[in-house]
């Protein structure tokens, strides 16, 4: 963001064949890009990882430990992310703040405090490996490692619209105003809550709670909208805005290859078996490979801790994800400030058909039928690298699609 005490002095056109100003520029740095590198981490860019723990990290003054902020293709703008390692039997520093924040952890266990503001009533909760919390916005908290080895985590924010927006950090780390809609302070707040219902606008399954202590291995419901035998939840949390859901595809499946509706990327989180995302953008048709555009398609590879982005393109990439362990592949999604907050696709109460459903009939998806045979004949191929079987029902090579109130239309 330019200053205005730092802007040159206006140079107007000498007439009406000359325009003002320059034809291309620099993208600039953000209050965001700014608060990160003032932190002295190192930032993380590209695609995706293949594991959190082996990227650099370094000392993190303001909070403790060794961090690394992560911001890959796409995010910039709606989604912060950091990778964070806390010594044994360390603690962080005390913060508050006015983005959100969500934690998944890799290794350790530990507790976490929080509180408000002014009260010496501090709610205490314990996660372990596997676990994740939301910190409700604006409550004091901080993060203990209670074990003899280090907590690895990693934190994902809506930090870059919030300093975008007031660009001043004494407003967002010092505000005292409490979010009673967002923190009761009751006794079972962190208390892990286990009922599953239906969102209200997809009506795919969604469970509330504020601490899910085993997210890599509880059970998904069954959801089938990606891939055969696909199971999904969405945690809402604290009451917030923080995009996130996780999802698992079966050993030896793979998900149809589709792309999001608009601008901006979420990051998938490998946090149970393993595989790899390809990614294309559209200009390189639906059978990249087949038309000769195979050079444009982008491959990233993970296991528990790795990570890749969905449009790392910006808009409009298609992406489908292979799972090749003998574990099932589970993605938790970190997507920052959701559709709708900032950007609005559509006006109100028009129809919006779901993205999983074909592009013959309005979806964004590449139907498995319809996609390029490099992607099956490749997928076999690393299968058996792997010693793992193929595991595609044959129906879903035959155009059919799932049934279900799949054109049903909810919500105001």
């Amino acid at each position: 963001m330019t200053q205005v005490n730092e802007a040159k002095a206006f140079v107007e056109p000498s007439g009406e064949k000359e325009r003002a100003g320059l034809g291309a520029w620099k993208v600039a740095r953000t209050p965001y890009d700014h608060f990160m590198e003032a932190q002295g981490l190192p930032i993380y860019r590209g695609l995706g990882m293949y594991d959190i723990r082996e990227i650099p990290k370094s000392p993190w003054k303001r909070m403790g430990g060794l961090g690394s902020f992560i911001q890959l293709d796409g995010t910039d703008g709606k989604l912060g992310m950091y990778a964070w390692e806390l010594p044994p039997r360390s603690e962080s520093t005390v913060e508050r703040h006015l983005y959100e924040e969500v934690y998944y952890v890799f290794e350790g266990r530990g507790a976490t405090e929080v509180w408000r503001e002014g009260s010496d009533r501090k709610h205490t909760f314990e996660w372990q490996a596997g676990s994740l919390f939301a910190i409700p916005v604006n409550t004091n908290h901080r993060i203990i490692n209670a074990s003899s080895g280090p907590v690895v985590l990693v934190g994902g924010t809506t930090a870059p619209p919030i300093f975008n927006l007031f660009d001043n950090q004494q407003f967002i780390f010092d505000s005292d105003f409490a979010f009673n809609d967002r923190f009761d302070d009751s006794d079972d707040y962190f208390r892990p809550q286990d009922s599953i219902v239906a969102d209200p606008l997809h009506e795919r399954a969604m469970r509330v709670t504020n601490l899910i202590p085993d997210m890599a291995t509880c059970e998904l419901p069954l959801d089938n909208q990606r891939s055969p035998g696909y199971r999904r939840v969405i945690p809402q949390m604290a009451n917030g805005r923080f995009y996130t859901f996780v999802g698992e595809h079966h050993s030896g499946r793979y998900s149809m290859a589709h792309h999001p509706p608009g601008p901006g990327s979420v990051v998938l989180i490998c946090i149970n078996g393993s595989g790899y995302t390809l990614a294309w953008p559209q200009s390189a048709t639906i059978r990249p490979w087949e038309t000769g555009n195979g050079e444009s398609v982008m491959r990233q590879d993970y296991r528990p801790g790795g990570m890749v982005v969905n449009n790392p393109g910006g808009t409009g990439w298609f992406h489908m994800h292979h799972s090749t362990g003998k574990q099932p592949l589970r993605l938790l999604v970190f997507g920052g400030i959701p559709q709708g907050v900032g950007i609005q696709l559509r006006r109100q109460g028009e129809t919006e058909v779901s993205g999983n459903l074909p592009i013959e009939i309005g979806g964004r998806s590449i139907t498995y039928q319809a996609e390029d045979p490099f992607i099956r004949e490749e997928y076999k191929r690393m299968l058996a690298v792997e010693g793992v079987e193929f595991d595609m029902p044959d129906w879903a090579y035959t155009g059919e699609v799932p049934t279900g109130h799949t054109l049903e239309i909810s919500g105001p």
